[in-house]
C-alpha cells in the first residue's frame, strides 16, 4: 500500500487548522481513517514535518542479484533439477519457497513434461499421446444415459 500523497496531508491538515470541523469529520470528508488524521497530527506537532515515515524495511531476500546469476548459471548446466539441488549448487542456505520464488522473479518457469512413464507398467511417450481419431474412449455421443434420457409420456 502505498503512502498518502502530499497535496492530501496538506489540505487535511490546513482543513483542521482552519477548524472546518472535527477530526471525525475531516476523516470522512477525505475518506480517511480517525486514527490516520491523528498520528499525522501528532508527526506535525513532533517533527513538524507531514512526510511520510519511511518504509520500515522487512525481511531480506534469501537470493540477491549475485546468486540468482548463479541459479541461471545452475539452471543452464541442468535445466531438469529440482529446487532441493538448485539449492545446493548456489549453495544458498534457506527453504525450496526461496528458490521457486527467485525463479518467479526472474520469470522462469518449470513445467514437468508429459513424456515420462508413470509407472513402471506403462511405456513412455507414444501411449500417452492422444489419438488421431477426434473421440474420446468414454465418450458416449450417440446414446443416452439417466440425466439426458427423454421423460416418458403419460398415458
Amino acid at each position: 500500500m502505498e503512502a498518502y500523497s502530499m497535496d492530501l496531508r496538506v489540505r487535511i491538515v490546513e482543513s483542521y487548522l482552519a477548524q472546518e470541523g472535527s477530526q471525525a469529520d475531516l476523516a470522512k470528508r477525505f475518506k480517511v481513517s480517525e486514527r490516520w488524521l491523528q498520528n499525522l497530527l501528532r508527526r506535525r506537532r513532533e517533527t513538524g514535518s507531514l512526510q511520510p515515515r519511511p518504509h520500515g524495511g522487512g525481511r531480506q531476500r534469501l537470493l540477491g542479484p549475485d546468486q540468482e546469476s548463479c541459479l541461471l548459471a545452475a539452471l543452464a548446466e541442468a535445466p531438469d533439477a529440482s529446487l532441493d539441488e538448485l539449492r545446493e549448487r548456489c549453495g544458498v542456505r534457506g527453504s525450496r519457497m526461496g528458490i521457486a520464488r527467485a525463479l518467479q522473479r526472474l520469470h522462469i518457469t518449470r513445467k514437468k513434461s508429459l513424456c515420462y512413464a508413470r509407472n513402471s507398467k506403462t511405456p513412455g511417450c507414444k501411449s500417452n499421446a492422444r489419438r488421431g481419431n477426434g473421440k474420446s474412449g468414454t465418450s458416449n455421443q450417440g446414446g443416452s444415459n439417466s440425466s439426458t434420457k427423454p421423460t416418458p409420456k403419460p398415458r
